[in-house]
């Protein structure tokens, strides 16, 4: 075969090599008392393993990241805050009564007037004047932004009054011919609108100074009726225009003769004063200006807002109440932005 020399030539260097590496052999002699060996090949030990650095040397720069690195403290500005409540909204509990001056408030509710017209102001015209009270009742929307609010409102007057003993004063008193007994039922819708700013007392409190005007629009009766004198010295209303003709001259005041001009229709019998569209001397339009006006805001929270305050009229001092509660933001209405 071909491959036969190969495999003899392979043998015979393993042979060649065997021959080589074993130790040469020793002779040995054996008796009865002794033996004598080859002697044994001590075995070194093996080196120790060199030992595993404890830690990184700080020289150089470690090869590997560390990823078992343990995190940053936070820095102490965020330790030191404390954790905070959030509301329903997401935002502080703190903050809730701090007002953005970049943000309109709009705040709707129900609000109330006293107006006292004081008898001076009637007696500058009249003999025997007395002081009115008249209500307002109505409801503001108001609109603030940095401090600043207007308030349009629409309200409802009450002019009602009791019968009222009233005289030019221009004319003698003790001529019965020039008193009247007036009955007011006046009634009116007033739009008005205030102008007012604040300057903050607190975190929650406001001084709110500034002034207001308006019309009122009058509807209703007033009642009209001259008057005569009976034997008491009682001022009595006339019921026709022959009431009270017994009476002295002085005493009478009934009779359309009587009066400055036969052209003024006989008021008598509970006659009906007609407005000054119509001719007559029932106002028709009042007019609103109140200044100054002064008062207080509590704002508990953005959405709520409480006043109270006061201001001087042209009808007279008056003094107000009003509380109203948060219309959404427009901006809150509008659909939320894609990204």
């Amino acid at each position: 075969m071909r491959f036969a020399p190969l495999v003899t030539s392979s043998l015979a260097l393993l042979a060649l090599q065997t021959a080589h590496a074993a130790p040469p052999r020793t002779a040995t002699k054996v008796t009865a008392t002794t033996v004598t060996a080859a002697p044994v090949p001590v075995v070194a030990p093996l080196p120790a393993p060199a030992p595993v650095p404890s830690a990184i040397p700080a020289a150089g720069p470690s090869p590997v990241a560390n990823t078992f690195a343990a995190p940053e403290p936070a820095p102490a500005a965020a330790q030191s805050q404390p954790l905070r409540a959030p509301s329903k909204r997401g935002i502080s509990l703190e903050s809730l009564s701090v007002e953005d001056p970049t943000k309109t408030y709009y705040t709707l509710g129900p609000r109330y007037r006293g107006i006292l017209l004081p008898g001076f102001v009637t007696g500058l015209f009249s003999r025997q004047a007395q002081s009115q009270y008249f209500n307002n009742v109505g409801i503001e929307l108001d609109v603030r932004r940095d401090g600043f609010s207007l308030t349009p409102s629409i309200s409802f007057l009450g002019m009602g009054t009791d019968p009222i003993l009233f005289a030019d004063k221009s004319k003698p008193e003790d001529q019965a011919r020039n008193w009247s007994r007036i009955t007011s039922e006046l009634k009116g819708i007033m739009l008005g609108l205030d102008m007012q700013w604040s300057t903050p007392l607190d975190r929650t409190v406001f001084l709110e100074y500034g002034l207001g005007v308006g019309l009122a629009f009058m509807f209703g009766n007033v009642g009209v009726n001259w008057v005569y004198k009976d034997a008491s010295g009682n001022y009595i209303s006339c019921e026709t225009t022959a009431s009270g003709s017994d009476r002295p001259i002085n005493d009478q005041g009934c009779n359309v003769a009587l009066h400055d001009t036969n052209k003024d229709p006989a008021r008598v019998g509970s006659y009906k004063e007609p407005s000054w569209f119509d001719g007559g001397q029932k106002p028709s339009i009042i007019p609103w200006l109140s200044m100054p006006q002064l008062g207080l805001r509590v704002n508990p929270v953005p959405e709520f807002q409480a006043r109270v305050g006061g201001g001087l009229s042209l009808l007279g001092p008056w003094f107000g109440l009003s509380m109203s509660y948060g219309i959404p933001q427009l901006d809150a209405l509008a659909p939320p932005r894609r990204r």
